[in-house]
C-alpha cells in the first residue's frame, strides 16, 4: 500500500474481501498454498460451501495503456500455443472497463447509474486449454488499467466517498456551497478504508488489491506505453468528446492542452504529483470541473503509477515496453515478452510468423484502438473543413503543433526522467523520438 509500511498478507486480504466480496467467497484462505502447485495459471477449487469445478483466474495482464498497441500485443501474445484465449462466454472487459475497476457508464458520478461497466474480479470455471495442457496460461488485456485514476476506479474503491457526495449535493449544497463536500467525502472515504484495515488515505489503490487476489507466486503484469504526448495527440483524434469541446484541428488540440496544464500544475503544487493523478477531481471542485477531468493527460504520466504497481508485485514480476520498439522490432520485442511470460520459447520461423501477423483494430467510439500506428505515426492527408458544427468523422491527425509539443514536453520530461530511473531504462526519456 505505501512505499514505508505494507500490510501483511493476512490485513491486505481481509480488506480486499470488503470491496470484492463475491471472488473471496471462492478464493482459497489460510496460509497454506492458493493455487494448484502442478499448474503455471492460478487455478483452484473452490472453498466451502461453494463447490463445482476448478476455477481460475488470469495468469498475465496487459494493462495498457491506450493508444500504445495494448490490443496489438495482446492478440499476437495468444497465438503461443502455451497461451489459451479467454473463452468467449467469459466476461470480457475492454478499454477502460476491466475486472479490477467495475467501471459505470459516464455522467452518474453522483447519482444513480443507469447500468454496470464491469463484473469485479470473478474467477472463471477451468478452461479446457487449460484442463488438458498444466503448463497452459490465459491472460486478460486493459485499455488503461496501468493507471489507477480517481475516475476510473472509484465506482469499485472509492463508494464511501461517492455516497458522502451524493449526500451532500442532496442536501442542497450546491454550486460554490459544493465546495465543502469534497473535503467531508474524503475524510469519510480515509476513514472507511482505515476501518477495514486498508492503510492510511489513498494507499489501498487496485494494484494492491489485485495483489490481495492474486499474491505473487503466479502472476505477470505487463505494460506497454507510448511517448506521453504523441499518446496524447492520438487520443485526442481518436475520442470524439475532445474535438466537438475544443475544436477539429491542430489549432483545437493547442486549445485543450492550453485548458488543461495549469489545473495540473496547480493540483501538483498543492497536492503532489501522486495524489492528484489517483485522486484529482476528487479533491476539489475546480478540479472536477476540468473537463474530462484530464483523464488523457494522466494515462501518460506513468511514473506516478508504475512504482505502485513495482511495490506491489516487485521488478520482476511487471514489465514496461515501449510501443515505438514493439513497432520497429516486434520479433525481438514479443521474444522477450515471451521470456517474461515464462513459456516456451518458439522457433525462429514461428515467432517470425507472429510478429508478422496483421495489426489488430479495434475501432469505435468507446473502443480502445490498439495498433494504433495508422492514426497517429502515419498522416495520409489533413482534413478539408468541416461544414458542421461539431464535426468529428474524422480520426486523422494534423501534425502537432510547436506550441503543443513544447508545452507537453515541459510537462511530461520531470515523470519521463522519473519512469527512466525507476525502471533504470534510459530509453524511457523518449530522447530518440
Amino acid at each position: 500500500m505505501s512505499s514505508s509500511s505494507a500490510p501483511s498478507g493476512l490485513e491486505l486480504r481481509r480488506a480486499a474481501a470488503v470491496v470484492l466480496p463475491e471472488a473471496f467467497k471462492v478464493l482459497p484462505v489460510g496460509p497454506g498454498p492458493r493455487f494448484d502447485a502442478d499448474r503455471v495459471n492460478p487455478c483452484f477449487k473452490p472453498r466451502p460451501p461453494a463447490s463445482g469445478r476448478r476455477l481460475c483466474i488470469p495468469y498475465f495482464y496487459i494493462l495498457g495503456q491506450f493508444h500504445s498497441g495494448a490490443f496489438d500485443l495482446y492478440e499476437r501474445i495468444s497465438h503461443h500455443p502455451s497461451v489459451a484465449h479467454r473463452p468467449p462466454a467469459a466476461s470480457r472487459f475492454n478499454g477502460e472497463v476491466h475486472a479490477w475497476e467495475k467501471m459505470m457508464w459516464r455522467g452518474c458520478d453522483y447519482g444513480s447509474c443507469p447500468r454496470r461497466r464491469g463484473a469485479g474480479a470473478e474467477p472463471i470455471p477451468l478452461p479446457a486449454a487449460l484442463a488438458s495442457d498444466r503448463g497452459a496460461v490465459f491472460g486478460e488485456v486493459m485499455g488503461s488499467g496501468l493507471s489507477f485514476t480517481w475516475g476510473a476506479t472509484h465506482s469499485l474503491m472509492h463508494s464511501t466517498y461517492t455516497a458522502n457526495m451524493t449526500a451532500c449535493w442532496q442536501a442542497g449544497f450546491r454550486g460554490p456551497q459544493q465546495q465543502v463536500c469534497y473535503s467531508r467525502a474524503m475524510a469519510a472515504q480515509s476513514e472507511w478504508e482505515r476501518s477495514i484495515g486498508a492503510g492510511a488515505a489513498g494507499q489501498f489503490t487496485v494494484p494492491w488489491l489485485m495483489r490481495a487476489v492474486h499474491g505473487t507466486s503466479k502472476v505477470r503484469m505487463l505494460a506497454i506505453v507510448r511517448e506521453p504526448s504523441r499518446r496524447l495527440h492520438s487520443a485526442y483524434y481518436f475520442w470524439p468528446q475532445y474535438r466537438r469541446r475544443y475544436g477539429l484541428g491542430g489549432d483545437g488540440f493547442v486549445a485543450y492542452v492550453q485548458a488543461t496544464l495549469p489545473a495540473l500544475r496547480d493540483c501538483f503544487a498543492a497536492h503532489g504529483p501522486r495524489v492528484c493523478a489517483r485522486s484529482f477531481e476528487g479533491l476539489d471542485q475546480k478540479y472536477e470541473q476540468v473537463y474530462y477531468h484530464a483523464d488523457q493527460f494522466f494515462k501518460g504520466a506513468y511514473a506516478l503509477y508504475v512504482d505502485e504497481w513495482l511495490r506491489a508485485f516487485g521488478k520482476e514480476r511487471v514489465r514496461i515496453i515501449r510501443a515505438e520498439d514493439y513497432w520497429a522490432t516486434p520479433y525481438q520485442t514479443l521474444a522477450s515478452v515471451f521470456g517474461f511470460l515464462g513459456v516456451a520459447p518458439l522457433p525462429e520461423s514461428q515467432l517470425r510468423e507472429i510478429a508478422a501477423r496483421p495489426t489488430t483494430y479495434l475501432p469505435g467510439s468507446n473502443a480502445t484502438f490498439a495498433g494504433d500506428r495508422r492514426i497517429a505515426n502515419r498522416v495520409r492527408s489533413v482534413p478539408t473543413a468541416a461544414t458542421s458544427g461539431g464535426h468529428t468523422l474524422t480520426r486523422v491527425p494534423e501534425p502537432m503543433a510547436d506550441e503543443a509539443a513544447v508545452l507537453l514536453r515541459s510537462f511530461y520530461a520531470p515523470l519521463n526522467a522519473e519512469l527512466a530511473v525507476m525502471l533504470e531504462d534510459e530509453r524511457f526519456l523518449w530522447a530518440d523520438v
